[in-house]
């Protein structure tokens, strides 16, 4: 499963726009998927759903970003933890929680 070819098929997936329309369970499962590969890839591609604006749609957007912050706590980069404390401090109550558990993983898992 952890081949360049699979993590392009997730990559792509996730950034198709239908992605926005599947319900959080799933999208937190392909997330999880893609946290296999613990690469710089993968990390600059979350950081870009992370920082991601949208004007329709927001609640889903913001449910992607939520599943990004929870997939940098499962690559376990560091680099990622001043991103995370922004996040922590959203409106969206599950973009707050899915970072706060990022950030406990990070600084203590």
């Amino acid at each position: 499963i952890r081949t360049e070819v699979t993590k392009k098929i997730i990559m792509n997936l996730i950034a198709d726009k239908s992605f926005n329309n599947k319900d959080l369970s799933e999208k937190k499962e392909t997330f999880e998927t893609l946290s296999k590969w613990k690469d710089q890839d993968v990390f600059e591609f979350l950081i870009k759903i992370i920082n991601k604006r949208a004007f329709f749609n927001r609640s889903r957007v913001f449910e992607n970003k939520a599943c990004a912050a929870y997939t940098l706590g499962l690559i376990g980069n560091k680099d990622a933890l001043p991103i995370l404390q922004k996040l922590s401090d959203s409106k969206n109550r599950i973009l707050r929680e899915f970072s706060s558990m990022a950030i406990k993983r990070l600084e203590y898992g």
